[in-house]
């Protein structure tokens, strides 16, 4: 069977087969909150079994004065990086070695 066949076969909205679902496009896309991105993502690294060794290593090259203690709330280190955008884009880059 040829893609183009198969893409026939696969049901769409409304159950019809080979249509292609129209999807609105929202008029503007929200502005991402990226210091609330990297609050999350620092909160579900904590989450972790040894968060307290793989913390440094995301937040490796800041060297912030931060003690990491049992208890604390990892996510408001987001709070102490000036650009959180650059920050997690550099941290979310495949090339990036930790």
């Amino acid at each position: 069977m040829s893609t183009l066949a198969g893409l026939a076969r696969m049901p769409t909205a409304g159950g019809k087969r080979g249509h292609l679902v129209n999807f609105p496009v929202p008029a503007q896309v929200p502005a991402v909150d990226w210091r609330e991105t990297l609050r999350e993502l620092l909160r579900s690294v904590q989450h972790m079994e040894n968060w307290q060794l793989l913390a440094p290593l995301v937040l490796g090259p800041l060297s912030l004065p931060v003690a990491l203690v049992p208890g604390m709330d990892l996510g408001t280190v987001a709070d102490l990086i000036p650009n959180p955008e650059s920050f997690l884009r550099d941290l979310l880059n495949p090339h990036t070695v930790c």
